[in-house]
């Protein structure tokens, strides 16, 4: 498929979406420049003396040339030290420790396909498909460096990726301080800027907050993408709101640590750098070597926020998920880790799974401590085999007995990690990552094992193949509960330290891949404490993610909103949990706590022993309704109506793909006195379809509830919620 054209006179190209553009030119012959990102146009003329206005203290590139002034161009890939002072793509320093700035030798290339990334996840090409990429090398005879720029646009989705990749052609070895996989200028239009700050049991929140002349940025150096900051971000035109205005969309396809950068300078030009985190990076390029940078997604929609959502939900639909389960329903599970913690052995387990089987619950999830001697968290991560103690038999003998139940057997695992009271901490007491000569430092009372060592990661593969073989195991929460400090390498020199990081994230990967791979029909859901590292890079593997520890549904709410706006519901773990609730003690009603999960992934972590028989039988109703519209839910249009950040009420919708039928949920998360009735306006309606809702019964045309609101009922009470399904026809 043709998406990129090239206009060799005028040295300009532009990749192709079905309803945007993007456009760059090679301005001088040697500086990419950007030129236009935005809704889909047939040309971009030549800009010509555009960038003729000589500014004091303006710094020339070429001697007497004042057309040319490096600090107002919109480039594609930020300088430094060349009179560009804004914030830089990269920085490195060649074989005499002297900066690269240029000048460069700059081609375009066109390829049929998109590039290899080395060791990294990156968006997937389909079999046999035939994508065109751009590539742009701009090589540094002085230094023999070439930086590619690559960029591939996946038309369906209007969406753009972006990697760059350093190889070095000299005789010296270049040290890469700082290297962005994505870097744009462009003009300020008030641009607002939504990310995704947040803490552990409370991923996600959503941040709006204009740029103003300096700089703004937000990252992570805890080793993995965090709690605190997610690396997804958007800038809004001032008037963008979820059904209309300009959305231009940022994420990374990277699980360590990352930094995101924007600059608005004097000229109203802002500049976006997103990439790995210069201050936990550095890389050695030897001669010959290749070094790549993680691939960046950007999506531009002139649909509002809900029309750049959608394209992100369909890209990880299509590009980032396993493509086992880019179709396949997620079964309804429960986990026994809020029933029981680590007080079980096998009667109890036995009599969890006799309980939920017949409540229609699919997958039976063994969480921690089904290892040996773990009765806390003070011991035996990295001891992966069954404690017999709790389970005689063994994992085949209980998963079995799950089996005969009529579910399917998941576990917890928690591989990267390990216990000072462990076998394997005595067997391997270099293993784990330290700063010699200097106190360990502890999270959760376990360590960090060092990834970026290749006997550690060859000893996960083979511990954890041996443990998904030994019993019928179709599912595996794979966790990560702590960040990661005081990172040394004995295994490297003195001069490579700093690659660590990103080489634990590379043996990360490697890991995942291998295992994914050979069980292709397992299930795995990814954790870190919560949604400490739901990210693309995870999802590349592991379907799905668990959103947060924080199973509230007041808190949830807020928190799979937030989530939504870059990554699709079928990715997100939920759970109907006990009340008072474990994280913040607060009661909410069953009817709540499942309308908020079954907007995920639906599962269940209470006790279900003790239930009242009103409780269960309702809880079976709720799994019944929920595989009756899972298909709808899970791959269905997600569409946020009414923020919880905003008001005191929440609303979505999930809607077929042909808009007809849709399932429609409202929650108000504290009792007003006098509350007037409520009206939620629709979206994304066929017009003239009549839609009927047969329980109540209700029937309007798409245009009434589009433009004149579906009325709400009166609910009384604290934590309210509704649920209702329209048919049209």
């Amino acid at each position: 498929m043709h998406t990129v054209f090239y206009d060799t006179k005028k040295q300009m190209v532009s990749l192709q979406g079905s309803r945007s553009t993007y456009a760059i030119k090679l301005y001088n012959s040697n500086l990419p420049m950007h030129m236009y990102w935005g809704p889909k146009i047939g040309s971009i003329k030549d800009p010509g003396t555009f960038f003729s206005h000589e500014r004091a203290f303006a710094i020339r590139v070429k001697d007497r040339d004042t057309s040319f002034f490096i600090e107002e161009m919109h480039f594609e890939y930020g300088f430094s030290e060349t009179g560009d002072f804004r914030i830089p793509a990269f920085s490195i320093r060649d074989g005499r420790n002297y900066p690269v700035t240029g000048p460069f030798e700059t081609v375009f290339r066109i390829h049929e396909r998109k590039p290899e990334i080395q060791g990294l996840p990156a968006a997937r090409m389909k079999k046999d498909e035939k994508l065109e990429s751009l590539e742009i090398v701009m090589s540094d005879t002085l230094s023999g460096l070439e930086i590619s720029l690559h960029y591939t646009m996946f038309p369906e989705d209007d969406a753009l990726v972006r990697n760059v990749s350093f190889h070095n052609r000299g005789d010296s070895a270049i040290r890469i301080e700082k290297a962005a996989s994505m870097s744009l200028d462009i003009l300020n239009r008030g641009f607002e800027l939504l990310y995704l700050p947040g803490v552990w049991a409370g991923e996600r929140r959503v941040m709006r907050t204009p740029l103003v002349p300096g700089s703004i940025s937000f990252g992570s150096t805890r080793g993995i993408s965090s709690h605190q900051f997610n690396p997804a971000c958007a800038l809004l035109e001032a008037d963008t709101n979820e059904f209309r205005g300009s959305a231009y969309g940022f994420n990374l396809i990277y699980s360590g640590n990352f930094l995101t950068e924007f600059e608005l300078n004097q000229d109203q030009n802002v500049r976006i750098n997103m990439g790995i985190h210069p201050d936990s990076f550095e890389w050695q390029l030897e001669p010959e070597q290749r070094f790549d940078t993680p691939e960046a997604v950007l999506v531009y929609s002139d649909g509002g926020i809900n029309g750049m959502s959608g394209q992100f939900h369909r890209f990880i639909q299509e590009r980032i998920v396993p493509p086992g389960f880019k179709h396949r329903e997620r079964p309804v599970l429960f986990n026994n880790w809020e029933a029981t913690y680590f007080n079980f052995d096998e009667k109890v387990l036995k009599e969890l799974t006799d309980g939920v089987s017949d409540l229609g619950i699919e997958l039976f999830v063994l969480d921690d401590g089904w290892f040996e001697g773990r009765n806390s968290d003070e011991t035996s991560l990295g001891d992966w085999y069954a404690d017999r103690k709790k389970l005689p038999g063994g994992l085949r003998s209980f998963g079995e007995y799950v089996e005969k139940k009529g579910m399917l057997f998941g576990l917890w695992i928690e591989p990267e990690m390990i216990s000072r009271r462990s076998e394997l901490a005595q067997l391997h007491p270099d293993w784990h990552i330290s700063n010699p000569g200097r106190p360990l430092s502890e999270g959760r009372n376990q360590l960090v094992l060092d990834l970026s060592r290749t006997e550690v990661c060859d000893f996960l593969i083979d511990t954890v193949d041996k443990l998904l073989s030994s019993a019928l195991i179709q599912y595996v929460k794979w966790d990560m509960n702590r960040y990661i400090t005081g990172f040394a390498a004995l295994h490297l020199p003195v001069s490579r330290q700093k690659e660590v990081y990103h080489r634990y994230i590379l043996g990360l990967y490697r890991i995942m891949k291998t295992i994914t791979e050979k069980y292709p029909e397992v299930l795995f859901e990814g954790c870190a404490g919560g949604g400490g590292r739901f990210d693309l890079g995870i999802l590349f593997f592991m379907p799905q993610f668990w959103t947060s520890d924080n199973t509230d549904a007041v808190s949830r709410i807020r928190i799979q909103y937030g989530t939504s706006i870059f990554y699709p519901p079928i990715t997100m773990g939920a759970h109907v949990s006990i009340v008072p609730n474990h994280q913040v003690g607060r009661c909410t009603p069953l009817k709540m706590r499942a309308c908020t999960a079954m907007s995920g992934n639906l599962g269940y972590e209470l006790d279900l022993r003790r239930q009242k028989v009103e409780e269960l039988e309702e809880i079976r109703q709720q799994i019944q309704f929920y595989k009756k519209y899972r298909r709808l839910i899970q791959f269905g249009r997600f569409i946020r109506l009414q923020s919880p950040f905003d008001t005191n009420e929440a609303a979505w919708m999930f809607l077929e793909k042909d808009g007809s039928d849709f399932i429609f949920f409202w929650f108000r998360l504290h009792a007003e006195a006098e509350k007037a009735v409520s009206k939620i306006r629709l979206s994304y309606l066929v017009p003239d379809k009549i839609y009927r809702e047969d329980s109540f019964p209700l029937e309007y045309t798409g245009s009434e509830l589009m433009h004149g609101g579906l009325p709400l009922p009166q609910v009384e009470g604290e934590y309210a919620s509704l649920m209702f399904v329209f048919h049209g026809n």
